[in-house]
């Protein structure tokens, strides 16, 4: 090994080849009756939550150094860790050696408390070699962590619509900035939450969006607290709606008008609505002129017939050279249409 450990040798110093001594060797510095063996260690955390406290903070990382004659030992030392109070843990493992450089590493896991004690360090190989610290275990309390109020802004949605997600985080009864909360849809293919992760403010607020993916069914959207595990839910129904009508069709015949009644200064205005790909009746149309100083239409609003056709006609006050735009819209569905319509110097 290259040093003297007494409790593997029964041979004498005297008898021990030390390298750069004579082969017979007296005691001297060159030749210590016996190695100094010494050993520095540490272990992280110092402070440990017994097992039972249940939030996994029961294990502490030990590292060290075994120093022969202030030179780090080679590989292969024995190091024992023992606790003063066995009840208040295990070491693993008990027994570790050392690498080429004379470090060597283990894990404390904390079984009951708390309590302190001593965690100690000694080399089988050299008796009397030994390195204590001190270990601290309490009883932690896990937080409590919880999600109140996890809502969506909207219920019931369309197959391509969107819900708004909100809640927030309280640990301990008080609102919790910095906490991850991740969501997971239930169902097959109803739709997804973007984003998929998120943390809350410092108010402990948290909001997100769910959106469908074009499939009917209710989605129920959950809400977790990785680290707790603590969970919330809210339901989103997603219905087949019918499709909103829209303005398939607007026209003005004619065209082009005379700006005053010394020649045609009216056009007729005429379109249609679908929905659903069909003719959608009783839909309200509204009509509209960009300049009201060009002309006016009549009627205003037109309610659609079964066949969901409208009409209205627009009229020319007098100023010519001029282009009035008249636009067909819908206030249920926001569809709108605009056609233009010449006015000249007849």
């Amino acid at each position: 090994m290259g040093y003297c450990f007494t409790t593997r040798s029964t041979v004498h110093l005297k008898d021990i080849h030390w390298s750069g001594c004579e082969d017979t060797c007296i005691p001297d510095p060159c030749c210590p009756e016996e190695p100094a063996a010494r050993i520095v260690f540490g272990i992280s955390p110092a402070t440990l939550c017994s097992s039972q406290s249940g939030n996994g903070d029961d294990t502490g990382f030990i590292s060290g150094q075994v120093f022969i004659n202030g030179r780090p030992a080679e590989a292969g030392v024995i190091v024992s860790l023992s606790v003063s109070n066995p009840a208040l843990g295990i070491f693993v493992p008990s027994a570790t050696i050392t690498n080429e450089s004379g470090y060597f590493t283990a894990v404390f896991i904390s079984r009951n408390g708390p309590g302190t004690g001593t965690i100690i360090a000694t080399l089988p190989d050299c008796p009397g070699t030994m390195a204590t610290l001190p270990i601290t275990i309490i009883n932690c309390t896990q937080n409590n962590a919880t999600i109140n109020s996890f809502n969506a802004s909207l219920s019931t949605i369309c197959t391509a619509g969107t819900s708004t997600l909100t809640g927030q985080v309280f640990v301990n009864g008080n609102p919790a900035g910095g906490v991850t909360v991740q969501f997971q849809v239930s169902g097959n293919n109803l739709g997804s939450v973007n984003p998929s992760s998120i943390t809350t403010n410092a108010n402990g607020a948290f909001t997100a969006t769910f959106t469908a993916d074009g499939n009917t069914g209710p989605a129920v959207i959950t809400a977790t607290i990785p680290s707790s595990g603590s969970q919330a839910t809210t339901t989103v129904t997603i219905n087949n709606c019918p499709s909103a009508p829209i303005i398939t069709s607007f026209i003005a015949d004619p065209p082009s008008i005379c700006a005053s009644a010394g020649g045609r200064n009216t056009s007729e205005l005429s379109g249609q609505v679908i929905a659903n790909d069909k003719p959608a009746a009783g839909v309200t149309v509204l009509f509209e002129v960009d300049d009201p100083n060009l002309g006016s239409v009549n009627p205003v609003q037109f309610r659609t017939d079964q066949s969901g056709l409208f009409r209205t006609v627009f009229t020319a006050r007098g100023i010519s050279d001029r282009t009035a735009n008249i636009t067909a819209s819908l206030p249920e569905s926001g569809s709108k249409v605009t056609v233009p319509i010449v006015i000249n110097n007849c």
